[in-house]
């Protein structure tokens, strides 16, 4: 049986001798009514509350599973950037060995080119010198010829000079007979 505040209100109850005081029970059950009056008003309220909660409880559960996809998502996209990045930099640093070797192949092919013609150059050096000593040498010759008085110079060729017999009386070229 449901009893609400306005049953209690109108209960009435049969009067029967040596009973209870109408007006005392009758006080009681008005006390009794509003209190459950109350007690009803605020069980609703409750219900009404609970409902609210339950309906934010749901709203942050929605949220909370929103942020966890969202920090799953992020940590997914997280890891793919970092793999990538790990991937782009080992391509990077491939490519700087495979230039760095192709520098250091053209390093050794300009070297090898700069030892030949540093050779090359010592040998023309070498080859200059020779030339340049002999055309000094005849030079110096010519120079001493023609520092002897013209008297004693003799018109036949070095060679020629070199095979004939000497002379009586020749000059020896430094001024003096033999």
């Amino acid at each position: 049986m449901n009893v609400v505040p306005m049953d209690i209100k109108r209960q009435t109850f049969k009067k029967i001798f040596k009973g209870y005081d109408p007006e005392e029970v009758q006080t009681f059950l008005d006390m009794v009514s509003d209190q459950f009056d109350r007690l009803l008003k605020e069980k609703t309220d409750l219900n009404d509350k609970l409902e609210r909660m339950q309906l934010e409880v749901e709203k942050y559960r929605t949220l909370e599973k929103s942020i966890q996809d969202t920090l799953e998502s992020a940590r997914k996209s997280t890891e793919e950037m970092k793999e990538s990045a790990t991937h782009g930099a080992r391509l990077i640093v491939k490519e700087a060995e495979i230039e760095a070797a192709h520098l250091k192949a053209e390093a050794a092919r300009e070297r090898d080119a700069l030892k030949k013609d540093v050779i090359s150059l010592r040998e023309q050096k070498g080859t200059f010198l020779i030339r340049m000593r002999s055309l000094l040498s005849a030079q110096l010759e010519m120079v001493q010829l023609l520092e002897r008085e013209p008297e004693d110079m003799d018109i036949r060729s070095p060679l020629a000079r070199d095979l004939a017999p000497p002379s009586a009386g020749a000059d020896d070229g430094q001024g003096r007979t033999a």
